[in-house]
């Protein structure tokens, strides 16, 4: 009897739609930036763009006060994925004190938000592994 009552108790709740998990919508932050540690390789090109100096390192900090507003659950970095491994020891020995910043936005933004945010990890991404329409992107952006 008390394996009837489990399965009919299991199988209301899985039947009832009030006690179904409801999906939540998917929010996406996309911060595009140049590349900082080489801004000269970027289609758009600065004349000072030393991310490590006083100015930029201030401008850096209120960048991530502002991203850490959106309480990300997750956070994409330019890396390939075949790397994750490097990833994660690199934002592991930044989060412990053992690593510092370098001059990429992967480092700057990813490492630092990742810290304040207290997530576990940083994922690699990169377009190059993926199917994104890079060179129609870019022929749309600089036809515009």
């Amino acid at each position: 009897m008390k394996k009837i009552t489990s399965l009919f108790l299991l199988s209301f709740f899985l039947s009832n739609p009030s006690m179904a998990q409801e999906k939540k919508p998917v929010k996406v932050l996309l911060l595009g930036t140049f590349h900082f540690a080489n801004p000269g390789l970027d289609v758009s090109k600065f004349d000072d763009a030393n991310i490590l100096s006083d100015k930029r390192q201030q401008e850096v900090l209120a960048i991530i006060q502002k991203l850490k507003a959106y309480r990300p659950d997750k956070i994409f970095v330019e890396v390939a994925p075949t790397l994750q491994h490097k990833l994660d020891s690199a934002v592991m020995n930044y989060k412990n004190g053992k690593l510092v910043l370098g001059s990429s936005e992967t480092h700057q933004l990813g490492y630092r938000l990742a810290k304040e945010l207290n997530l576990p990890m940083v994922y690699g991404i990169d377009y190059q592994e993926t199917d994104f329409p890079f060179d129609s992107l870019m022929k749309t952006a600089v036809a515009s």
